[in-house]
């Protein structure tokens, strides 16, 4: 859960199978290492990496790609916690109207 800027995950409902740290690449590997470590990586990355392609821009045309992650994982493991930290850090819902996405929708699906 996001309590203002600070993240509360509660331990034992961590029980996703993780993701290898040797994906933890470029740019984004830093911000998971030093920001988001206390997610486990199969939700911190793929959140991460949904929330940087949202602001990427492929040309001048303002039409957006469609980008679909779902984080699937038990009750209080983090699912929702991650992707709105990601969120944060990245400063998606805060850029210039021109770079932001007009839209964003989570699903959180329980196991």
């Amino acid at each position: 859960m996001l309590l203002g800027r600070r993240v509360v995950v509660d331990p034992l409902a961590s029980c996703v199978a993780d993701m290898p740290y040797s994906c933890l690449t470029g740019r984004l590997g830093e911000i998971y290492q030093q920001r988001m470590s206390d997610f486990a990586v199969a939700l911190a990355w793929p959140a991460l990496l949904t929330a940087a392609g949202a602001l990427v821009r492929t040309s001048d045309s303002p039409l957006r790609a469609n980008l679909f992650t779902a984080l699937v994982g038990d009750v209080n493991c983090g699912k929702s916690s991650a992707i709105e930290w990601a969120n944060f850090l990245l400063d998606v819902l805060h850029r210039p109207s021109g770079r932001r996405p007009t839209r964003l929708v989570y699903v959180g699906v329980n196991r």
